[in-house]
């Protein structure tokens, strides 16, 4: 009896387990798949500012022919791009040679490369042509090179929000005269072409969405693309082609976080006169206004730099390192004087005053006219006087005793 009542009850949690597999089966099939895969094919990252171009070299640029760019173009860390003219740039985009702008646009396509590689691929094309097929909204891979003669599909079934990648672990080759074309709702900014070596869009083609390539991207003679070429370590060449923008509404780049900088100045009068100034700062902040450009690779924390400076009034001014803000950024040194210690005056001692004595001159043919002596020679005349006199009398006296 006890047996049976076991079983029984074992036979309940069976059927109960049963019950929740198809429970859950019948939640991730049909519409529930679709809403899984939608998730799963949303990249954890956009394009950033790398939405802003529409061709991106990580070495060069080069162009041959009259292509047409319409928007931003650039590379880096390579600074040459050549071909441009023939080639235009239209709607009112510009060049840019390894500039702030290009690298911080080659770290966003980093960032999205990373990104769109990392997600779980959930539909695998291993193997197969890509011209004739009709892609629905997912992640896709491929075992290695990607090829694609005639027509792809990608069909957004009434989703203006699908997305599309295509992971390529190889290169990326498209056959002349092949298309890629969204339908149904789909935006091609939504298009996503994961490339681990070099792309080449065959002559006559017409090619969608963004080439994100670990290499190069060449588009051969005639061939045209809505939306980007982004290349990553090589280059992007082109010959005759026009690159328009995508035509979708380009998601907002993420706003960074500004990094905090920070910066003070102190100054006070110094006992020589000058004005001593102490300034505080973050690493790269640069401070301007106070005689020289004052920065520091590192900050300062309690080891203020220092400068000495003319009693005055400066203007300051602060510029943060990219990325950053700063919690001050100008200010004012207002020291117009500085008084310094008063330096005591010497007292001189007065000396005795030499006055000189007056010999007067007699004769006939001087007249009245007086000589003045200087001190010393006169001293020195009596002395001979004194000592002629002393002689003379010394002589009489002997004189008088040898007469007695």
């Amino acid at each position: 009896m006890k047996a049976n009542t076991k079983y029984s009850k074992l036979g309940r949690l069976t059927q109960s387990l049963e019950v929740i597999c198809l429970a859950l089966a019948v939640m991730f099939s049909g519409t529930g798949g679709v809403a899984l895969a939608s998730v799963l094919a949303a990249p954890a990252r956009g394009l950033g500012s790398a939405a802003n171009f529409q061709v991106l070299g990580g070495s060069t640029v080069t162009n041959t022919g009259a292509s047409v760019v319409a928007g931003e173009l650039g590379t880096s860390p390579g600074t040459t791009i050549t071909g441009f003219p023939p080639g235009l740039i239209t709607e009112g985009g510009k060049t840019h040679m390894g500039d702030a702008l290009a690298l911080q646009a080659q770290n966003d396509v980093t960032l999205a490369y990373n990104s769109s590689a990392g997600q779980a691929c959930n539909t695998h094309l291993a193997g197969q042509e890509l011209g004739g097929k009709t892609l629905t909204p997912d992640v896709y891979c491929l075992s290695s090179l990607a090829q694609l003669t005639g027509q792809l599909v990608l069909d957004a079934q009434g989703n203006t929000a699908a997305i599309w990648i295509i992971q390529i672990p190889g290169g990326l080759s498209t056959a002349p005269n092949s298309s890629v074309s969204v339908i149904n709702g789909g935006g091609v900014c939504n298009v996503f072409w994961i490339v681990g070596e070099s792309a080449t869009i065959g002559a006559g083609s017409s090619f969608a969405g963004n080439i994100l390539a670990l290499t190069s991207i060449t588009m051969a003679t005639g061939a045209n693309l809505s939306g980007r070429a982004l290349a990553r370590n090589g280059a992007v060449t082109l010959d005759t082609n026009t690159i328009s923008k995508a035509p979708c509404a380009q998601a907002p780049a993420p706003t960074p976080v500004p990094a905090p900088a920070h910066v003070s100045v102190e100054y006070q009068c110094t006992t020589d006169g000058r004005v001593v100034v102490s300034v505080g700062l973050t690493a790269g902040v640069i401070v301007a206004g106070l005689g020289e450009d004052i920065t520091s690779a590192a900050g300062t924390g309690n080891n203020q730099i220092v400068r000495y400076l003319s009693p005055g009034y400066y203007e300051w001014r602060a510029t943060p390192p990219a990325g950053s803000v700063l919690d001050v950024d100008h200010g004012v040194v207002d020291k117009a004087t500085c008084s310094a210690p008063a330096v005591p005056t010497l007292t001189l001692v007065p000396s005795a005053p030499i006055v000189p004595v007056v010999i007067p001159v007699t004769g006939a043919d001087l007249g009245d006219s007086q000589v003045l002596i200087d001190p010393q020679t006169m001293g020195l005349s009596l002395g001979f006087l004194s000592l002629g006199f002393f002689s003379l009398g010394l002589g009489l006296i002997v004189l008088t005793l040898r007469r007695k």
